[in-house]
């Protein structure tokens, strides 16, 4: 419903209201939360790529929120594999981004989701 309204002009979201949404499904303890995460991050990453506007364009914060969803995401062995490859998928895009970095808080996030 939220990605929705990528094409109101008058409610449009941006990174923020996107990074909302992922640290609201990273504290929610739901077993598909990393799942969620991911799309939601693949949604800014496409919007950005298609538009270039700036205010959508996925950060730090949205990466390392990503990957903090699928550390402390539970489940069996099959789950948790799962979830460790959404963590470095998007620890990779951060690491080969053009406009941001890692923090030291994604490099603990990390680990933690190791």
């Amino acid at each position: 419903r939220f990605q929705n309204c990528d094409n109101d002009e008058v409610v449009k979201p941006d990174a923020i209201s996107y990074n909302t949404v992922l640290k609201a499904w990273a504290r929610s303890g739901h077993p598909s939360a990393a799942f969620f995460a991911q799309q939601i991050l693949q949604r800014m990453e496409e919007l950005y790529s298609q538009t270039g506007d700036e205010s959508i364009r996925p950060n730090v914060f949205s990466y390392t929120t990503t990957i903090n969803a699928a550390a402390y995401a539970g489940g069996t062995i099959d789950e948790r594999q799962k979830t460790y490859q959404i963590a470095l998928d998007a620890f990779q895009k951060i690491c080969e981004s053009n406009y941001d970095r890692p923090s030291h808080v994604t490099y603990g996030t990390m680990f933690r989701a190791v």
